[in-house]
């Protein structure tokens, strides 16, 4: 495949489909909400198929605009027991991941022939023992600290989890090794570079040591790296990070930008805005900049925010790319 969808010389900077209420009239105004904030191109969030994606595409075509990428769809919670939904890697239902598989050969078909170059493969939910509601109300409540403090019942809680997901860690694994060799080959057939990302507590997967090590498993494929801000700040407030992992995992040619001027999607409530202060780059000494930046949030973002964000993306990427 050829490498230019990754090697530009500078970033591109990306609107989701995220940053907008879902309605008849949602293709039309998310094409102009990303014109008038002065986006390279728009970014399909949770990858909408068939009529949808057209609509999609259609609307930024109209406004000049090109499909630059697309978030592959998956489930987007924990499966109930006798669910049938795509979940790429479901520890427990090879169906379940086949699914997924399918799913995205169709996605990047149609996204593929639009000119998107790029699909994000996100971080899958994960049903633990541990009941996530809990650890959500202690996070919210600050019951965890940058300093990697918390409160002995939220520490046992997130110290259960993190046991239960060790357990599990070569069944999801293996998990992941199985979607990722067919969907290398998807990709390798809709000549499609996938990005993948990383969850940001132990009810996801992969982590960000997991991530790296399906990448260099499957080293020869069109599998890159992608960075999230908001989670990795959120695995350092929970001292599940070496700042050694967070420096490597900066280093991706895709930023999914969630923290740019309030907007925190992916963020837990009760830790605010992460901060996006440093330059962005895919090496440590800042000479190439990350050929694509997403900025996604939550539905209501305004034009003003928008634009804001994707001029503060381009002093970060550009304090890199010189």
């Amino acid at each position: 495949m050829p490498a230019s969808p990754l090697s530009s010389s500078e970033s591109r900077i990306l609107g989701s489909t995220n940053l907008v209420r879902s309605s008849a009239g949602a293709p039309a105004s998310w094409a102009r909400l990303l014109a008038q904030a002065g986006a390279d191109g728009g970014f399909l969030h949770a990858g909408p198929a068939g009529e949808a994606l057209t609509a999609w595409v259609s609307a930024l075509a109209a406004e000049g605009l090109p499909l630059s990428g697309l978030e592959l769809p998956q489930a987007q919670g924990p499966l109930g027991q006798g669910k049938r939904l795509p979940h790429w890697a479901s520890p427990d239902d090879a169906e379940e991941r086949l699914a997924a598989i399918r799913s995205a050969d169709e996605v990047l078909a149609v996204a593929g022939s639009a000119g998107a170059a790029w699909a994000l493969l996100d971080a899958i939910p994960l049903a633990l023992k541990a009941p996530w509601p809990l650890f959500a109300r202690a996070y919210a409540e600050r019951r965890f600290d940058p300093e990697g403090h918390a409160h002995p019942a939220a520490r046992a809680l997130l110290r259960s989890a993190r046991q239960e997901r060790t357990d599990r860690a070569e069944r999801l694994l293996d998990a992941g090794r199985f979607a990722l060799e067919r969907l290398a080959q998807v990709a390798d057939r809709r000549q499609a570079v996938l990005a993948i990302s990383h969850g940001g507590t132990p009810w996801h997967f992969p982590s960000p040591r997991e991530r790296d090590q399906l990448l260099e498993e499957f080293s020869g494929a069109l599998l890159v790296r992608a960075y999230a801000p908001a989670r990795l700040r959120v695995l350092e407030t929970l001292g599940l990070l070496s700042p050694e992992r967070g420096e490597e995992a900066k280093r991706a040619p895709i930023v999914v930008a969630t923290d740019a001027v309030g907007l925190m999607d992916d963020l837990l409530p009760g830790l605010g805005p992460a901060p996006l202060d440093e330059p962005l780059g895919q090496d440590a000494e800042g000479t190439r900049p990350p050929a694509f930046v997403v900025v996604s949030g939550r539905p209501g973002c305004t034009s003003v925010e928008l634009q804001e964000a994707v001029a503060r993306l381009r002093r970060l990427t550009r304090k890199n790319g010189n």
